[in-house]
């Protein structure tokens, strides 16, 4: 009697066991699909140390990274600089707002020209 408990504890266990796992793939593959920062915040905060938890982070700077892109403004390269200040695109975003500190240099300069300009016109 005492080893069929046994046998049944183990079972119920083993069941469990392989039900998590199975959860966690499900909703990778629904994380997976939707593609979205949230989506894998949302995974990473159930499955921190998960199967796929290394993916995740690694998608989830790269979302990052790809919306600054996109958008094109100063404020997304440095959120994303705040999110990943090590990150793997750290060195491009900071780049990218090199550049644009550039430009706003260029374009006082040139406002400047334009004014003494009219002045002397």
């Amino acid at each position: 009697m005492k080893f069929s408990k046994f046998l049944v504890i183990y079972y119920l266990g083993f069941i469990l066991f392989i039900g998590c796992e199975k959860t966690e793939e499900v909703r990778w593959k629904h994380t997976d699909l939707k593609n979205t920062i949230d989506a894998y915040k949302e995974f990473l905060e159930k499955y921190p140390s998960g199967q796929h938890a290394d993916t995740a982070r690694a998608r989830t700077q790269l979302l990052y990274f790809q919306n600054a892109k996109n958008i094109n403004k100063v404020p997304a390269f440095e959120q994303y600089l705040r999110e990943y200040p090590n990150g793997k695109f750290a060195e491009e975003a900071e780049n990218c707002l090199k550049k644009f500190k550039i430009i706003k240099i260029i374009v006082k300069k040139s406002d400047y020209i334009k004014g003494v300009r009219q002045r002397f016109s």
